[in-house]
């Protein structure tokens, strides 16, 4: 009740994603005070450059001649790696040097490693661990597919689901001109266009991911479009760059329709310090 108040009495409110948006309205948010503002992603450092492939899967522990799909995530149930396990099998019979990346940690680890064992595919399995931010893109550079196979989870005992909002990972492998493949879950179809800048499929459903695979094996072309559209849209609409930007023009404007804002200095100053506390939360999450 309490943030139902709060959100209705809100002028401004910024959603990551038309579904998070769709969320704060259904709580009583006027339409005209929300803004939808997706991604984050510094471009250059995500751009790959001209290097060695092989070279670089060497740096890394990677196979060199292996077709790598990459997934990177909090290894937490929400974030489907048990599908994507299963589904590694029957991929293989169509792209038999495939491996998967799975890049993070996290409480399901070593029940995801249980898996791979059972399921006979511990040795195309890689499980890196945490990677800090300022070396993911590497990993990104690296791997010749990018999924992201996100779904819902509900916890009926206390009433609650745990759902992807946005994916700013999609965002990542889009800078990093990385293929994309990704469940057609909460936020994630407000970063990935269906044959735009990725593929997607329905949640859960393992024959409509199974066919995007085959799809982008089968199509280069199909492949590349999606990367240069990614790459594009990774840099006019995700980059932090645009991101702060509208941030600032936003909180320019409710500061000047504040009557309490006395004068152009204060008002200055106002959303400087907001501005400057986003721009230090960022740099503490990287």
């Amino acid at each position: 009740m309490i943030v139902r108040e709060s959100i209705s009495n809100m002028s401004h409110i910024f959603a990551n994603s038309q579904f998070t948006a769709n969320i704060l309205a259904n709580m009583g948010a006027e339409a005209e005070s929300i803004r939808i503002l997706i991604g984050g992603v510094d471009s250059d450092r995500f751009t790959k450059p001209n290097i060695d492939n092989i070279r670089l899967r060497s740096e890394l522990s990677l196979p060199s001649d292996g077709f790598l799909i990459m997934t990177a995530c909090r290894l937490v149930p929400k974030k489907g790696l048990d599908f994507l396990l299963e589904s590694i099998g029957t991929i293989k019979s169509f792209i038999p040097n495939a491996y998967l990346v799975i890049v993070g940690d996290g409480k399901e680890r070593r029940k995801c490693e249980d898996i791979a064992v059972a399921l006979g595919i511990a040795d195309c399995t890689i499980f890196t661990g945490y990677v800090p931010h300022q070396r993911i893109h590497k990993y990104y550079w690296s791997c010749d597919l990018f999924v992201l196979a996100s779904r819902t989870c509900y916890n009926h005992r206390v009433g609650t689901r745990d759902v992807e909002t946005m994916g700013r990972v999609l965002c990542e492998a889009n800078a990093a001109g990385v293929p994309v493949i990704a469940s057609r879950s909460g936020g994630i179809p407000s970063v990935v266009t269906h044959g735009f800048n990725g593929l997607l499929f329905e949640e859960g459903h393992r024959q409509d991911f199974l066919r995007q695979v085959w799809r982008l094996w089968m199509d280069k072309s199909l492949g590349q479009a999606l990367v240069e559209n990614g790459r594009r849209r990774a840099r006019e609409q995700f980059d932090w760059s645009i991101i702060l930007k509208e941030h600032e023009k936003t909180l320019r404007g409710a500061a000047e329709g504040n009557a309490l804002a006395t004068d152009h200095r204060s008002e200055a100053a106002a959303v400087e310090s907001v501005l400057r506390f986003a721009g230090n939360a960022y740099l503490r999450s990287q």
